[in-house]
């Protein structure tokens, strides 16, 4: 068999047998191509969901442990705020307390400035003795004047007390802001 024979044999048109079984096996070779590509389609498409599920899994993780911190923070805040609020109570209640205490002693004060103008009137209408007078006036003075510097210590305590309670109160405000 020469060349040309060879030559004939190759260029001859194939025959429909041979035609078909060339179809069948281009239809094949485009059908696993396409099997291949959905298949790399699916594996990608699959990577990139499961890439995404994990990126959504350490967002939840980051966020679930910024929500316990501020639950942290809140609960700590809401006991201070909870102390201070106390804290002020107690030192109104105090307050309260000596101004109380201060007015009982102007009562007690003025009161006492009352039996000394009497005692000074009854001292000008009746005759008693210059030093009768003068002891039960001294006791009077020295008394008055105690009851004075009691009054003055109490009115620095209220002043006190009302300075701790705007304090407080102040604390109180900031701790709510």
């Amino acid at each position: 068999m020469g060349n040309h024979e060879l030559y004939m044999r190759r260029r001859k048109p194939d025959t429909i047998e041979v035609q078909q079984m060339k179809a069948q096996a281009r239809e094949e070779k485009h059908q696993k191509q396409l099997e291949r590509q959905q298949l790399e389609t699916e594996k990608k498409r699959r990577e990139t969901v499961e890439r995404e599920k994990e990126q959504m899994m350490r967002e939840k993780e980051e966020l679930m442990l910024r929500l316990r911190d501020y639950e942290e923070k809140t609960r700590k805040a809401e006991k201070e705020l909870s102390d201070q609020i106390q804290r002020a109570l107690k030192l109104e209640e105090e307050r309260k307390r000596a101004q109380e205490e201060a007015g009982r002693l102007e009562a007690d004060r003025l009161a006492a400035l009352r039996a000394k103008e009497e005692l000074e009137r009854q001292a000008a209408d009746q005759i008693k003795s210059q030093e009768q007078l003068a002891t039960e006036l001294a006791e009077y003075t020295a008394k008055i004047a105690l009851l004075e510097e009691a009054r003055r210590r109490k009115e620095n305590e209220v002043e006190e007390w009302q300075l701790r309670a705007k304090e407080a109160q102040d604390d109180l405000v900031k701790t709510r802001e």
